[in-house]
This record gives structure tokens, sequence and C-alpha cells, in this order.
């Protein structure tokens, strides 16, 4: 299938958690209402996308689920395929995984994490992304995804999305490329490659959400 042909989707992006009840009830609301993703942010101050994401999956049936984006500096490779082969099984196989360089300085100096610049995080973030697919994709590696192979998006902001996006290898060895790229401003260079390919499974990555947008 190509980009032109995929089918468009619709996600909602949801931030504040009072509890597990009212979490849940959301969730199968948003479900009921026909989108196709529930999106979780990944900032200091707000919930953590992953538990969020399991209790959503646990409380809907065909609603897929995945972080809006991960901060890949703030995650090690073999703890996040773990979460991630955690969470696809839990939910049936619904996990989409969003990741990023991220951007707000704030937080990591919270996180006493260096904020590195454009470039790097882009470098790090190329890394993370080939070393959490290839445990993802790797047969003899558990807990297993039920998926063959996650849906991968990325995310980025004008200032350090140029040259990107960073690829993850195949099975071959040969570079492919996010299924989609968001970033907040147009002014980024590309977001996908021309030959960007296809992940499989049940449902096509993340379509960008009305906050941001390809360019």
């Amino acid at each position: 299938m190509s980009l032109a042909s995929r089918a468009f989707r619709f996600g909602v992006n949801m931030l504040a958690v009072d509890s597990g009840a009212s979490w849940q009830r959301r969730a199968q609301h948003v479900e009921e209402l026909g989108f196709d993703v529930l999106l979780v942010p990944d900032h200091l101050g707000i919930p953590s996308p992953w538990p969020a994401l399991a209790t959503a999956a646990a409380a809907t049936e065909r609603l897929r689920v995945g972080p809006f984006v991960l901060n890949a500096a703030f995650t090690n490779p073999t703890l996040l395929a773990r979460d991630v082969a955690t969470v696809d099984q839990l939910s049936h196989g619904r996990v989409e995984l969003g990741l990023g360089t991220g951007y707000v300085k704030e937080e990591f100096e919270s996180a006493g994490i260096e904020f590195l610049p454009a470039g790097r995080r882009v470098d790090h973030l190329g890394d993370t992304v080939a070393r959490t697919m290839s445990l993802l994709t790797d047969p003899d590696h558990t807990p297993r995804p039920v998926q063959e192979r996650v849906p991968l998006l990325l995310g980025g902001t004008a200032t350090a999305c140029s040259g990107w996006p960073p690829s993850t290898p195949t099975s071959s060895g040969s570079p492919r490329h996010a299924r989609v790229a968001t970033a907040t401003s147009s002014r980024c260079r590309r977001t996908t490659s021309p030959n960007a390919s296809h992940s499989p499974g049940p449902r096509p990555a993340t379509a960008p959400g009305p906050s941001s947008g390809t360019c």
C-alpha cells in the first residue's frame, strides 16, 4: 500500500487522569465515538504513558493505543522493548510506538539528563529506534509483542528534525523509515523518505493529529 492510498485515521490525545474508573470510561467513550487511536504524551507533570495506555486498552476492544511521543533521552531501548511488548500482549496487538528527540530543556534539567544539541538528540533517537525495533523483531527476545512489527511513529520540532527521520533496520539489514513522522512546524525539511515502507499490522501507524502536521 502506498502512502497515498493508506486509510486516514483519527486519534485523541489524552492528558489528565483523575481516577482509574474515569480514565476507562473516557477511553470507552473515545472508542464509541469512532476514533481509531488513543494517544498519551510523554512530559513531566502529567501521567506516565504506559500505565495509562494499558488501562485504556483493557477497557476497550478495537482502539489502538500509543505514546505521542516518548522522549528517547528518557528511556533505554532494552526497557522500552519490554514495555512495548508487554502492553502489546495485554492489548492483543493494539500498540503503536511513538518516539521523539525531546525538546523541553526544563524537563531534561528536572530529570538530571543533559540537554544535548539537536543533532546529537536526533542521533540518539536513531540509535534508540534501531535498537528497540531490533529487539521487538528478534524471535528470541522475551516478552514478544503480538504484532509481527509494531507500527512506529517519529515526531519532532523544526529545530530538531532537519535531515529526518532516522531509519530502522529490517531483518535484511537495509534501512526502513518510520511509517509516519510528525512535526510541530512546517519549517522542517522532510519528515518521511520517498521509500518509506509500511509496517505490517492490523492498522497503519498513527496519522498526525489536529495539533501537528507533516511537512
